[in-house]
């Protein structure tokens, strides 16, 4: 699962989200980035190579990728969508719409069913991996809460019939 845990950091590194001067093909999904749009641009010089690396992400692709940063802490270029459908086969937990819509999203360039246009860009995507990898605690913290008030409401009931 996680590949981003066994690879060397870039030597060096940096990213920016710009928008398109003239169009660019998507590493992930092959999409033509049209001038115009906003994408996210990347370039480094990777940890085995001695050559520089410069990478064009669609919005689209961009987004998605976000929930692989919430959930393994980044990603490899090239490689989303195939990470995302690792997690959604290999873990219940990460099962979500989002999810879904985003490795149906990749796997279709992000064209709409109909193919008159495009997806709306998954945004929602980082944050249902946010939902699920929320802080352990704070879960467990609510879920002792509600526990909490149903002992009290069931003690409070058994003392009222009691009397």
């Amino acid at each position: 699962m996680c590949r981003i845990q066994d690879c060397d950091p870039w030597k060096v590194y940096r990213e920016t989200k710009c928008t398109a001067r003239k169009d660019h093909k998507c590493f992930e999904c092959d999409r033509t980035i049209v001038k115009g749009e906003r994408y996210h641009y990347a370039t480094g010089l990777g940890p085995d190579s001695d050559r520089w690396d410069v990478f064009h992400v669609c919005g689209h692709c961009d987004a998605a990728a976000q929930w692989l940063v919430v959930v393994c802490g980044g990603y490899l270029y090239g490689g989303v969508q195939e990470e995302l459908e690792e997690h959604w086969g290999e873990d219940l937990t990460f099962r979500s719409n989002a999810l879904h819509s985003a490795i149906c999203g990749i796997g279709r360039a992000w064209k709409s069913r109909k193919g008159d246009g495009l997806m709306p860009v998954p945004r929602d995507a980082e944050l249902a991996a946010r939902l699920v990898m929320g802080p352990i605690h704070e879960r467990e913290r609510v879920g002792r809460e509600v526990w909490q008030v149903r002992c009290d409401l069931n003690l409070a009931g058994n003392k009222r019939w009691a009397a």
